[in-house]
């Protein structure tokens, strides 16, 4: 006896977020991967070099940086 449900459809897992590439850092405005060593955008605060992806971002943390530092989790500056 045979038995088919008809044709079946082979479900798709959820992507999984992609590692961020090595030497980036997080802008701490949009989140964006930034490398470092290739953004003009940058601003020292606190002692503490931090790159942006943009002039927008940039001038976006400049006009109110303690905005985007409540949030920080270790992204968006050089390593210690």
């Amino acid at each position: 006896m045979s038995h088919s449900h008809g044709p079946t459809t082979p479900f798709a897992l959820p992507a999984m977020p992609a590692a961020p590439p090595p030497g980036t850092v997080k802008d701490l405005v949009c989140g964006m991967d930034v490398d470092p060593a290739k953004t003009k955008h940058s601003a020292v605060h606190d002692g503490k070099n931090y790159f942006f992806c943009s002039a927008r971002c940039l001038e976006r943390f400049r006009r109110e940086p303690e905005k985007y530092l409540a949030g920080e989790s270790g992204g968006g500056h050089e390593p210690m």
